[in-house]
């Protein structure tokens, strides 16, 4: 029995070699084969980090290798976009971010990218234009606001820049320390655009009178224009007094309503009327004639010429909804020479026309410049 031993051993090594190799097989089976990186991704990988590392030319090389390779690899046109945006190649940056834009119009990294190229090429209107598309994708956007608002300010329009900073700083605080350099945060009336009916204001087809009386005060903030009792910049409410000197309240406007201080102000200089009744009406939607006459009166204080209120009295009116007996002809004849206001065609002023926030924003503006 003996002698046949080592032909058992034998075969029992040789079968557990066979186990084991076909365990092993399997395993090596199960083993899931690593793809090769493309040579486009290789690229981009150095380009990206070229970048984080602030190595622009190196990541621009890299980047451009991608896209030679892949030229339908957004994350690389992008890239590629912003890194030329750095090295102040703005029209090689605009050219890789516009077609980024064409791949994907919703890209709001691009968008504000491009916002910011036309920006410091002093194309002020694109790039409000650009990064107001952008807002539209995500009004939350911190950047966009900021950029919109330098873009803004560079164009003049003070009231719109300063509400599109105090955006930017309200979705992402950090913002403020740089934003507070641009513009007087602490000043009440910057202070009062933080309230969300101010915020509101702006984009509305129409307002109502207390809009009125906010965006005149917010943006017209000069004592020429104002009656000689109101010696403040405060925005506290000055007291006013009938003919029997009397303290006069506003019916409809309680202590806590949002544009308290502003009504009080405008109907204490004399440029919004009361009602009989001592109300203001103030959900009331503002209307083009009373626009017109509120423009006039500010204008008249402005430049200092009463004879102003009289100047078109007399003429035969060009348009067919306003005779020159209307109390308000003269109004809109004179904010149409100042180019305030435009008639809705060449013979119809459109008396009853509602006044958006954006025409009283831009007709005081210019009446301020």
């Amino acid at each position: 029995m003996k002698k046949y031993y080592p032909i058992l051993l034998t075969g029992l090594l040789l079968i557990t070699f066979v186990l084991s190799c076909g365990i092993i097989g399997k395993n090596m089976t199960n083993i899931p084969r690593k793809e090769p990186v493309p040579e486009y991704m290789e690229f981009f990988n150095i380009g990206k980090q070229a970048y984080e590392e602030g190595k622009l030319d190196e990541a621009v090389d890299a980047l451009q290798r991608s896209l030679a390779i892949n030229p339908d690899f957004v994350p690389a046109a992008e890239m590629l976009g912003f890194a030329l945006l750095d090295l102040s190649d703005y029209d090689g940056a605009l050219h890789q971010l516009s077609a980024v834009l064409t791949n994907n119009a919703y890209s709001v990294k691009a968008r504000i990218g491009v916002g910011h190229i036309y920006l410091l090429k002093e194309d002020f209107q694109k790039a409000v234009d650009e990064l107001d598309i952008a807002i539209t994708v995500e009004p939350a956007n911190a950047d966009a606001y900021f950029y919109r608002g330098l873009a803004l300010k560079q164009k003049g329009d003070e009231y719109l820049s300063t509400t599109s900073f105090v955006r930017a700083v309200i979705h992402d605080e950090s913002y403020r320390a740089t934003v507070a350099g641009l513009i007087p945060l602490t000043e009440p009336w910057v202070a009062n655009l933080f309230k969300k009916e101010f915020l509101a204001i702006e984009t509305k087809p129409s307002i109502n009178r207390a809009e009125l009386a906010a965006l005149l005060v917010a943006i017209i903030r000069d004592q020429r224009v104002y009656s000689s009792t109101l010696q403040t910049t405060t925005f506290q409410p000055p007291q006013m007094y009938d003919m029997g000197r009397q303290v006069v309240t506003i019916s409809d406007v309680p202590d806590d309503f949002w544009a308290k201080n502003e009504i009080y102000k405008a109907v204490n200089a004399g440029l919004i009327k009361l009602y009989p009744d001592q109300s203001f009406k103030p959900e009331q939607q503002v209307v083009k004639s009373e626009f017109a006459s509120l423009l006039q009166a500010l204008l008249m204080r402005i430049l200092a010429e009463p004879d102003l209120a009289v100047k078109y009295i007399g003429e035969i009116s060009p348009f067919n909804d306003l005779n020159s007996a209307h109390w308000a002809y003269n109004a809109a004849r004179i904010v149409i020479e100042y180019n305030l206001l435009q008639p809705r065609e060449p013979d119809y002023f459109g008396l009853d026309d509602p006044v958006s926030a954006l025409t009283a924003i831009q007709a005081f503006e210019l009446i301020k410049k």
